[in-house]
């Protein structure tokens, strides 16, 4: 019945965000056609409300990106009510796009609080922080709990959300050091990975599986799991080579990486230490060639890959390589 209107509003969002203006000017011209869908659209319908979701989402985007973070909160958290709304009315046709947006309410609050990363060194998190962090938690979890029953019926769509909010809960998790929690989830993330992959064999679900299983070996290493950590560094690079030959640029990078950290896998594990070079040097060796393909691309990840061969050097009491290659890292 809206359909005409539903597809010119599309092709208005398309089109401004299409002319890559400054944030606030787009942020000014998607608001005129938030304006617009809510007059010639009933606000009752779910046809005003997929478009708003996605309006809110968009725009909550640029207000962060314009370091507004409330800005953007109020406006996710009106995408989460619309979705709310329409989630009420029909769960079963609105499950995965409620799921949608908790999810990336669940990713404003992650990144707010910068845990895109797990060190060796937990975070200690303030008040404020600490807030953030349980928000987040709660919306990845309130993600999977809404797509639940197409989840258990093998949707891919629900598959890959749960994946996408598993994987970020390990992150979280790790990032303050609750390594176990964090192992626990990454375990069955993999398996839920791997399941999704045997059946598409595509590029981009080998590198998000890889994405994880690499994330998750740096846990493990955290924890002092030093031999699972070894294991699943071996895994990733097998399916990484798996599929090396569609993307050989996109697949090396990730390939060259994991092998330095398969090297660092192999010094911490006794009788795999003796290998340890052999790792380190093939990942060198692939860095090198993709600078040579792509014009010096990834010439800071060859550097780094050479300050770390150094250390190792260091470690082992091969002080002249060492001095060798940690002077490569500083060129």
């Amino acid at each position: 019945m809206y359909e005409d209107i539903v597809k010119a509003l599309n092709q208005d969002i398309a089109q401004i965000l299409k002319k890559k203006e400054a944030p606030a000017k787009t942020f000014g011209e998607l608001s005129k056609v938030r304006e617009k869908a809510e007059k010639s659209l009933p606000s009752d319908s779910t046809e005003q409300g997929k478009v708003l979701v996605v309006l809110h989402e968009i725009m909550g985007n640029l207000q962060f990106s314009l370091k507004n973070p409330q800005e953007a909160e109020k406006l996710y958290r009106t995408m989460v009510g619309i979705g709310a709304e329409m989630y009420r009315k029909d769960k079963q046709q609105y499950d995965i796009l409620f799921a949608q947006t908790n999810l990336r309410m669940a990713v404003f609050y992650k990144d707010l609080i910068n845990m895109g990363i797990v060190t060796p060194q937990p975070r200690k998190l303030n008040e404020a922080q600490q807030k953030a962090y349980d928000a987040s938690e709660k919306f990845f979890r309130n993600a999977i709990a809404a797509c639940l029953d197409k989840i258990k019926a093998g949707n891919r769509v629900a598959l890959e959300l749960q994946g996408k909010c598993m994987g970020n809960l390990m992150v979280l998790k790790g990032a303050v050091g609750e390594y176990e929690e964090s192992i626990r989830i990454g375990e069955q993330l993999i398996k839920l990975e791997k399941a999704i992959f045997q059946v598409t064999d595509d590029a981009p679900h080998a590198i998000e599986l890889a994405q994880w299983m690499n994330t998750l070996a740096s846990i493990y290493s955290f924890h002092k799991d030093h031999v699972k950590a070894l294991e699943m560094m071996e895994d990733c690079i097998y399916a990484l080579e798996d599929k090396e030959q569609e993307n050989p640029v996109a697949f090396g990078v990730r390939l060259a990486s994991c092998y330095v950290n398969l090297g660092n896998a192999r010094y911490l594990v006794p009788e795999e230490q003796k290998h340890a070079e052999e790792a380190y040097l093939t990942g060198l060796e692939k860095y090198r060639k993709l600078n040579e393909q792509t014009n010096g691309q990834f010439e800071k990840d060859e550097q780094q890959a050479c300050s770390v061969i150094g250390s190792y050097y260091q470690r082992t009491g091969q002080k002249d390589m060492a001095m060798e290659y940690l002077e490569r890292g500083k060129r």
